[in-house]
């Protein structure tokens, strides 16, 4: 068990003390490697710092440049030395792309062109790169966890998750936006997982884990 009241006061998000529970349960140790997509203002990130200790490593990815300015300062006023921050989207593209403006706040933006929840006439540009790209790219040899909340691209990226489950064996904790989305559904999603030998716990959080 690590201590995070500072944390909960840092970001004095109402819903930090339940997803900082969850997370307790979840099998982090010492030494391992967590991925933090769509990692908004990084309170997961320096949760899964101080999980995984001086000898692991958090990769830290986000791709909002006003999310990203507050993502950096929090990396810098904990003082964490073992996150890679990474200011890109998570996309079945490399190169120049958008990030489409959400009128619920900075959390919802999202590069989906389609999605329910933007405003396509309100975007910033920014770098996007495959998944499987950026693990390759940070010399990343295994993970034991991704935390994943990239509104929407989740469905864009599906081959990526589908070799990196045969790959690597990560626990998932996904947030399924296909509700935002006409032209895609969670089975799309879930068979993925199934099919590579994955059990399902839907609550608190859809988590994809192998027994």
């Amino acid at each position: 068990m690590i201590e995070y009241n500072d944390i909960m006061k840092y970001y004095g998000f109402k819903g930090l003390p339940y997803r900082f529970k969850y997370f307790d349960s979840l099998d982090i140790n010492g030494g391992d490697i967590v991925f933090d997509c769509g990692s908004y203002y990084g309170s997961n990130t320096v949760y899964f710092s101080r999980r995984v200790g001086k000898d692991g490593r958090v990769i830290s990815i986000e791709p909002d440049p006003f999310n990203y300015k507050y993502l950096r300062k929090s990396i810098r006023d904990f003082n964490l030395e073992n996150v890679t921050l990474i200011k890109k989207a998570i996309s079945n593209t490399v190169g120049n792309g958008y990030i489409y403006i959400s009128p619920d706040g900075t959390s919802a933006n999202s590069v989906v062109k389609e999605s329910k929840k933007i405003n396509i006439s309100n975007k910033h540009r920014i770098m996007c790169d495959t998944f499987i790209n950026i693990i390759n790219s940070n010399n990343v040899e295994n993970i034991k966890l991704i935390y994943l909340n990239i509104e929407g691209s989740e469905y864009d990226i599906l081959d990526d998750i589908d070799s990196i489950c045969k790959r690597f064996n990560p626990t998932w904790v996904i947030h399924d936006h296909s509700r935002y989305l006409d032209n895609h559904t969670s089975k799309e999603l879930y068979n993925i997982f199934f099919n590579n030998g994955y059990e399902l716990k839907k609550q608190p959080y859809t988590t994809f884990f192998r027994s």
